[in-house]
């Protein structure tokens, strides 16, 4: 194992599980759940963080991957980045916020906010991608090639691609109840297929491109999303948000 490589991606997974234990606490209020010690939080990532970084160290060679390098990171990195976020804002405000009451548009934007830029792209960015794909990917293709008989090595990569984007939408399903109280139809459909093209784009990314490409679509699909909503295509929405947070 290389243990320099382990090290680094450690110490780049800190600042986003330190941006989110400073934000869970208010999240928490939010949605009326009990308060969680900051010892017991900081347990609870370190329990995903730490395994998916040894169990991606060890394996991604062996899985076919490459060692995190910026060489990685080409012209297809940000074309499939940018791809990815312009079609999610078209089905969220194409399609969810259409079907959807307002103000569980405004409770899903304000979590949103809630939670911040930097959350969402330290932790979402940086963080998740460890997670499922260094980690999770790259144990996957590990375990296929050595306990499974396929013979299409494309297949292989592409069923931990959806398996790992499978279980990357199901994760967030209860944040997103939480949220809302109760997930319709659309939002659950929303929830559900929404994640998965982006753990799509993300996988396929780090396939081809390796770690870093996976983890700027994550944080590109944020930053995009932040500056379209600040826009003032995204102000409806944004009126009810404040106009609820003066209720309040």
């Amino acid at each position: 194992m290389d243990w320099l490589v382990a090290v680094l991606l450690f110490a780049l997974a800190l600042p986003g599980v330190f941006t989110m234990l400073r934000i869970e606490p208010k999240l928490i209020k939010e949605t009326g759940g009990e308060d969680i010690p900051f010892f017991a939080r900081l347990v609870s990532h370190m329990v995903l963080v730490v395994p998916s970084v040894l169990a991606g160290t060890w394996l991604y060679k062996d899985a076919g991957f490459a060692a995190p390098t910026l060489s990685e990171i080409g012209a297809m990195t940000f074309l499939i980045s940018f791809l990815c976020a312009g079609a999610h804002l078209i089905y969220y405000y194409g399609y969810l916020v259409k079907v959807t009451g307002k103000n569980v548009i405004a409770k899903i934007d304000r979590a949103r906010q809630n939670v911040g830029i930097d959350t969402r792209v330290l932790y979402g960015g940086i963080v998740e991608e460890l997670i499922f794909r260094w980690g999770l990917m790259s144990t996957l293709v590990w375990s296929m090639n050595k306990w499974l008989a396929i013979s299409d090595v494309n297949l292989v990569y592409w069923l931990a691609i959806a398996i790992s984007a499978l279980l990357f939408a199901l994760i967030h399903l209860p944040g997103a109840q939480q949220t809302v109280g109760r997930l319709t139809t659309p939002l659950l459909t929303y929830a559900i297929t929404a994640n998965i093209f982006v753990g799509i784009c993300c996988g396929w990314l780090f396939w081809k491109s390796g770690l870093l490409s996976a983890i700027i679509c994550h944080m590109l699909f944020h930053i995009v999303w932040y500056g379209f909503e600040k826009s003032k295509w995204a102000r409806p929405q944004e009126e009810v948000y404040m106009a609820n947070s003066r209720k309040e």
